[in-house]
């Protein structure tokens, strides 16, 4: 057999590529959006608790519209804020093409989890330091 330098796809669904290799990333991530779902609650949960734990022991909001929602409705603002972000994002899933629907807990967790391991941070450290 001669080697001939080209790849054979490895299903119809290949394309070279960056653009080949995030269509099949997304089409196996998708297969998936249950657990991704399930990633994303527990990330906006976790972001939803160190925050109201934050401000229990005295640290402060920084967002300029938690802030005013925090004002009026208490936490449960902080629960708008996270409702309408999930009401976003469904909105969003249903325009998608269905290879591409893992995006939206993918973006909905990424940054709940980094918030979260950066109010985790401001409470350990105040816990810490006193």
């Amino acid at each position: 057999m001669v080697e001939t330098g080209r790849r054979s796809a490895p299903d119809e669904g290949w394309r070279p590529g960056l653009r080949g290799w995030v269509t099949r990333a997304a089409s196996v991530l998708s297969a998936h959006e249950p657990v991704l779902w399930t990633v994303a609650v527990g990330a906006l949960l976790l972001d939803l608790w160190l925050t109201v734990l934050g401000l229990q022991l005295g640290l402060q909001e920084q967002n300029w519209l938690a802030l005013g929602l925090l004002a009026r409705f208490g936490v449960v603002g902080l629960g708008l804020i996270k409702a309408a972000a999930v009401g976003v994002g469904l909105v969003g899933r249903a325009l998608l093409p269905k290879r591409y629907v893992c995006i939206v807990p993918l973006a909905l967790a990424v940054p709940w989890f980094v918030a979260g391991l950066v109010n985790l941070g401001l409470v350990v450290a105040r816990l810490v330091g006193g």
